[in-house]
């Protein structure tokens, strides 16, 4: 995987999910990128770094 890619919009259904729960105890390396935004909705992109 070279990027992930969260689209964040403002609005919450039930209590909400935590995206990245299971990685507890096994912590991952991202670099965050510039966010962008399109309307109401904002781009979260992360990129792996190759050495990860």
């Amino acid at each position: 995987m070279d990027e992930i890619v969260v689209l964040l919009a403002p609005v919450l259904l039930g209590s909400g999910t935590r995206l990245f729960d299971c990685t507890v105890g096994h912590p991952i390396a991202l670099e965050p990128a510039p966010p962008s935004t399109a309307g109401r909705v904002t781009n979260l992109r992360y990129r792996v770094p190759k050495n990860a």
